[in-house]
């Protein structure tokens, strides 16, 4: 089920008035508000919009896809936008955020090397990246009816799940069980100043490890789209449609523009094979059985995406698993 509605011209437009508080309150520098215009809020409408299934779940089977794999966005600006049902994650978050949006976009390297050693945040971290590129994810949630943004952005390298004495890794506390992939990559600070402030207030180490609870899982929803993406078998298709004439017309009544927005689509016919007999050690089962969805490397390279399905015959017995089905 996709409950996501728009979230991209919600956040866009609230974030755009915490900016004006925020000058007002002197919580940051201009240099930073600057950058947080620029790159999150101005960067909002020139995106390609995904809206996902609820709690950002897709294919769930530990980002096996993406395993080896150079991570590449879709598009060089993507936003991802989902529902959260309360307490999805509960024992993480601190307070239940239903609605998410994250952007994420492809950017040099040295720009957030630049931006760090300006605004005195050790570049080190991201200047041992070895690729010449690095994804720049920025998340902003719902919290008691207000869009927010989280304090802390997030930089991954191409090789997103490469461990190194310079990254950090997805937090136990999000990591759990199969279904969780481990990403590697460094937290982003957007607005230091604010920071800096309130980490004294708290300590530095547990601001950092709520941050990264919070952003754990926008980076996952994300990795999890990159990864149906490289399947030959799933493409998109429009759920909304935007019009510039209709937006102009909406701008003029102070309304919300509205933003074409992709969903994810599964091209069942493709690469689909019929149960046939049991073969004994083949890995099939002459058993009844649900047969969760996976990815399938076919010979040719291909990558496809195989949807949960029963298999085998009831009269040879049934096998009871448990399963996320919703």
């Amino acid at each position: 089920m996709i409950t996501a509605k728009n979230y991209a011209a919600q956040a866009e437009r609230a974030l755009g008035v915490y900016v004006v508080k925020a000058r007002q309150a002197g919580v940051a520098t201009e240099g930073e508000l600057s950058f947080f215009e620029d790159n999150f809020i101005k960067q909002i409408p020139k995106a390609v919009h995904f809206a996902l299934p609820d709690n950002g779940e897709l294919l769930q089977d530990g980002l096996r896809g993406l395993k080896g794999v150079e991570l590449h966005l879709p598009f060089p600006s993507v936003t991802i936008e989902y529902f959260v049902s309360e307490g999805r994650f509960a024992g993480i978050a601190t307070e239940h955020s239903p609605r998410r949006l994250a952007l994420a976009r492809e950017l040099p390297t040295s720009t957030i090397v630049e931006w760090a050693s300006s605004h005195h945040v050790s570049a080190d971290r991201y200047q041992r990246f070895t690729d010449d590129t690095s994804i720049l994810i920025l998340v902003a949630f719902e919290v008691q009816g207000m869009w927010i943004p989280s304090s802390f952005g997030f930089v991954m390298g191409k090789e997103w799940d490469r461990v190194t004495e310079n990254t950090q890794m997805a937090p136990s506390e999000f990591v759990r069980g199969k279904d969780q992939a481990l990403f590697t990559g460094q937290l982003f600070p957007l607005m230091p100043t604010s920071i800096e402030f309130t980490g004294r207030t708290h300590g530095m180490e547990i601001l950092q490890k709520s941050a990264f609870n919070d952003i754990a899982g926008e980076v996952n929803t994300l990795l999890s789209m990159c990864e149906a993406l490289v399947c030959s078998n799933v493409g998109t298709e429009d759920l909304q449609t935007g019009d510039p004439k209709v937006n102009a017309r909406r701008a003029q009544n102070k309304k919300l523009p509205i933003y074409t927005t992709k969903i994810l689509t599964i091209n069942t016919k493709e690469g689909g094979k019929k149960s046939g007999d049991y073969t004994p050690g083949s890995g099939t089962s002459p058993r009844q059985h649900l047969r969760r969805g996976h990815i399938r490397r076919l010979q040719s390279g291909e990558k496809i995406w195989v949807n949960s399905c029963v298999v085998g015959d009831r009269e040879n017995g049934f096998i009871e698993k448990s399963y996320r089905v919703k």
